[in-house]
């Protein structure tokens, strides 16, 4: 399944390479904590660097992020899915006190808000799929019951 999502994410990163406005990133953060094994999987197959915010220890180093990435570079934030954004606009500040970041890339957008948050703090919000086009295709081939598919676009709706 990890080889599968990050194929995935490789190529979505491919498409957005053709995008006119689009810098590709220097490393990549995994944000906690289901982000942090897409990440390193997808750092692995890109080749970058990768780092991940974390609370700080009160031994160590101290840090609140780990990993290899020099100060500057321009981030891409991946994560599992993106409900309100909240576990990206968490770590935000932390990460452009070291970082540029402005993108982050999700496998599933269940679009219940986290791109508007985000663009809020100018970041872009890109996702491999998303809820509609899930469900869209699940309806499609029916390997969802339709009952199961109207429940969740009405609970996506609500939410």
């Amino acid at each position: 399944a990890l080889k599968i999502a990050v194929d995935a994410y490789h190529q979505k990163l491919e498409k957005m390479g053709s995008m006119p406005d689009w810098d590709p990133p220097q490393a990549l953060a995994g944000l906690p904590l289901a982000g942090l094994p897409l990440a390193t999987g997808l750092a692995i197959k890109e080749k970058l660097p990768l780092c991940y915010p974390r609370p700080p220890k009160a031994h160590g180093t101290r840090s609140n992020i780990e990993g290899g990435v020099e100060d500057g570079v321009r981030l891409l934030l991946i994560d599992d899915l993106a409900t309100r954004g909240a576990s990206a606009l968490e770590v935000l500040p932390s990460l452009r006190e070291r970082y540029q970041v402005n993108d982050l890339l999700v496998l599933i957008d269940r679009q219940s808000g986290a791109s508007s948050r985000l663009a809020q703090e100018d970041v872009k919000l890109h996702a491999v799929v998303t809820l509609s086009e899930l469900l869209d295709e699940w309806e499609r081939s029916g390997a969802v019951d339709q009952d199961r598919v109207e429940e969740v676009r009405s609970w996506s709706a609500s939410s």
